[in-house]
């Protein structure tokens, strides 16, 4: 690999180490951004009453914007239009957009299967929008959290399509990042692994015959498989005491049937063999293959992904 794109959650601060870093060993550095973002693209949405109710996804961001020189006090310095987007981003989800949303507000929101909500910065659609429009921002899928994976695994086709015009690149992603859709109540076609494959399969056929690019993305947390056990450790440190996380009046209005469900579904997740780790070539390919596409599938999404 020669080309990293660097997509934290909200922020940017990784992008400067990374860069500081591998600047000097012939790597490039693309900055990106995956963010949690709500549609504000209606015209009746109201800023000071829906903030706090509504859905929230994520969504990939990459800079295509080229550094360009302006004159700054006698000096001609560099500056770039995508980083610039990202922060002015950042800024206004933290000042102008930070949501905080009711216990009946995530209560009916996990009843009715759609995104978990906290209170945290989120970001404006259709701020994200405009800088697509300007040529300096692409827009990818993101993982299970994102509309466009989210809608198509749930065969919510009118919701998938209206997303899906928005983006530059859907992903097709490893199994075992979202083999927790199993037997999912609001997942009801996705029974096995293969289920997952064949949504995936189909994913992409839908995607080549509309002309949407597709690339395979590991969603990577750490970069070797061997350092799964870091984030393993660090998730269970987070979520060491479940209850105040979950909440005990949520788990006190379970059923004992749903409780157990709950507490084994915390447990899963912390599963080593489930923390997503950079796949090497080889990996990606063996991945793909396992899934059921065809070599040429594979050489395309690969292709399509350096294009990128």
């Amino acid at each position: 690999l020669g080309t990293f794109a660097i997509t934290d959650h909200r922020e940017t601060n990784a992008f400067v180490d990374y860069k500081r870093y591998f600047q000097k060993k012939d790597y490039h550095i693309i900055a990106g951004l995956e963010a949690e973002v709500f549609d504000d693209t209606k015209e009746d949405f109201n800023y000071e009453k829906d903030i706090d109710t509504c859905n929230r996804y994520h969504l990939v961001l990459i800079n295509n914007a080229k550094d360009t020189e302006i004159p700054y006090k006698g000096k001609m310095i560099k500056v770039n239009e995508g980083i610039r987007a990202f922060n002015t981003l950042i800024t206004n989800a933290n000042i102008k957009y930070y949501s905080t949303p009711s216990k009946e507000t995530k209560l009916q929101q996990e009843a009715d299967g759609e995104f978990k909500t906290s209170r945290k910065a989120i970001m404006s659609l259709k701020e994200i929008l405009e800088y697509k429009e300007k040529g300096i921002l692409k827009l990818g899928s993101a993982c299970i959290m994102g509309t466009v994976r989210q809608y198509w695994f749930k065969n919510n086709i009118e919701k998938f399509e209206k997303y899906i015009k928005l983006l530059d690149w859907v992903e097709i992603h490893p199994i075992h990042n979202e083999d927790f859709l199993i037997k999912n109540e609001f997942y009801k076609d996705i029974n096995s692994k293969e289920d997952i494959a064949k949504k995936n399969r189909a994913l992409y056929e839908y995607c080549k015959a509309n002309n949407i690019d597709v690339i395979f993305a590991d969603d990577a947390h750490v970069i070797n498989k061997e350092d799964r056990i870091l984030r393993y450790l660090f998730k269970k440190g987070e979520i060491a005491k479940f209850s105040s996380l979950v909440k005990k009046d949520v788990l006190e209005k379970m059923s004992e049937k749903d409780r157990e469900k709950a507490i084994k579904d915390f447990n899963d997740d912390l599963a080593i063999e489930r923390q997503p780790f950079l796949h090497s070539h080889g990996e990606m390919k063996k991945e793909l293959t396992e899934q059921g596409f065809t070599e040429e599938q594979i050489k395309d999404m690969l292709e399509t992904e350096k294009r990128i």
